[in-house]
């Protein structure tokens, strides 16, 4: 099959616009987190997981923490976080941090 040059234009041209699409996309679901330099929408964490659950420690479990997860930076498409990002979630958001504690543990 041969194609016009024209035709060749057009298809890499709809081809870029379907990837600026996913990265707006990306870059339109991450808020940033000031002062740290790392953007985060808590509620696109996914797949988190929880260490140092001591259920002898309950209800205040303070030696769990998130040791990993994901990032759904599109839809349905998704990263792992970061070691910064995870620092960053076990120092600064405790309240988010115990709330999946408690899912874990529930």
């Amino acid at each position: 099959m041969k194609i016009t040059y024209r035709q060749l234009r057009q298809l890499i041209n709809e081809e870029l616009s379907i990837i600026n699409e996913e990265e707006r996309d990306m870059s339109m679901t991450e808020i940033s987190v000031s002062g740290t330099g790392i953007s985060l929408d808590l509620s696109k964490i996914k797949n988190t997981v929880i260490e140092g659950i001591d259920m002898t420690d309950h209800p205040d479990f303070s030696d769990a923490f998130v040791s990993s997860a994901e990032y759904e930076y599109a839809p349905s498409k998704f990263r792992d976080l970061t070691e910064d990002e995870i620092n960053y979630l076990n120092e600064n958001e405790d309240e988010w941090v115990w709330e999946q504690v408690w899912e874990q543990v529930n």
